[in-house]
């Protein structure tokens, strides 16, 4: 099976809305912005979006590692970081070798790398293990219940 098996926009809504309710933190909020637009959506769109709908608050655009380090890619990234700030949210024992293509780029110093005391698993590690086990292993334990349940109501990731 491969890798990439993604769910639907409106499941990925869903899951994370359950782990936002499941967690409790007010200060969490989910939006939709990205789901509900029309063709493709960029980071750099959505963060101009909460800039004009929240004036007095500070965007700080957070990605993961692996999404950082594929920036090259994207539309317009050097305006994002000079419009921006953007913090790249690692796990333990990153490979900090993978940096490498930041200071390529000459993002190294405006991207604020925070180490985050967190699993070392990433979202497709997780959708892999859902594929092919039904077992209640790793990484299910790191799955909120009502997610894994969602997950499991809705036969995800098969």
């Amino acid at each position: 099976m491969a890798d990439s098996v993604i769910s639907s926009s409106e499941h990925r809504v869903e899951m994370m809305r359950l782990a936002l309710e499941h967690h409790g933190n007010p200060k969490f909020e989910l939006s939709e912005t990205e789901t509900r637009r029309e063709g493709p959506s960029y980071t750099l769109d959505t963060a101009r979006l909460f800039a004009v709908e929240n004036p007095q608050s500070e965007i700080v655009v957070i990605l993961g590692m692996d999404t950082i380090l594929s920036m090259p890619l994207w539309k317009d990234p050097d305006t994002l970081l000079s419009e921006f700030r953007v913090a790249a949210i690692t796990r333990p024992g990153f490979d900090e070798s993978k940096l490498s293509v930041l200071s390529f780029e000459g993002w190294a110093s405006v991207i604020e790398v925070v180490v985050a005391d967190t699993p070392d698993i990433s979202s497709s590690q997780i959708r892999k293990t859902l594929a092919v086990s039904e077992a209640e292993i790793f990484p299910m334990d790191m799955l909120y219940p009502p997610v894994k349940k969602f997950i499991r109501d809705q036969d995800l990731y098969k």
